[in-house]
């Protein structure tokens, strides 16, 4: 779904080009997308709710900040490993902690796997960062973030992909779906 039908859906009204009468009037639209009151559709509808605290938001922002700059530096193009490694320095750089290829625990019926999963970054014990440099992120590589959050209980991931033109294209913030269920039923 496009900006323009989202917001004619969460109540935008009126045209945006003054040349045929209308006038920017985005009406609620904006305050309610902005507040976590629409709904975007899945785990990332849910970002800009009242489901990650406000230091977990801002840790994010500030390592989405970290990944922009290492974008910005070094382009596309290159192989996940050389993304990893810089955003990995980028972010310690800015005085966050972090730690690369963290190993998660898996636990399947009565069955503990220790070693199961290898999570990118993990920063300040509290966000997943999965590194991508592909075409096109698909629903898979998503889930393979939200499984990593199931897994590790940790409250938030982000998915960068660096293989994009423009920064903003490449990149995905997603919530740990148990924070979801927990909040739906309250």
């Amino acid at each position: 779904m496009g900006i323009v039908a989202l917001l004619a859906a969460q109540g935008f009204r009126g045209s945006a080009d003054p040349r045929k009468g209308g006038r920017r009037s985005w009406g609620e639209a904006p305050r309610r997308l902005i507040e976590g009151e629409g709904r975007l559709g899945g785990v990332r509808a849910r970002w800009n709710n009242r489901l990650v605290s406000g230091d977990t938001a801002d840790l994010m922002d500030r390592v989405v900040d970290c990944a922009f700059r290492v974008h910005r530096a070094v382009g596309p193009g290159l192989l996940e490993s050389i993304y990893r490694k810089c955003l990995l320095h980028e972010i310690k750089r800015n005085g966050l902690r972090a730690e690369e290829e963290v190993w998660l625990p898996l636990h399947y019926e009565d069955l503990l796997l220790d070693r199961a999963l290898r999570a990118d970054i993990v920063v300040e014990g509290t966000i997943i960062v999965e590194v991508k440099a592909i075409e096109t992120l698909l629903g898979v590589h998503r889930a393979q973030v939200v499984t990593y959050l199931r897994a590790s209980g940790l409250p938030a991931g982000l998915l960068v992909n660096f293989h994009v033109e423009y920064f903003k294209q490449g990149y995905d913030r997603l919530v740990n779906p148990a924070l979801l269920s927990a909040t739906r039923v309250a």
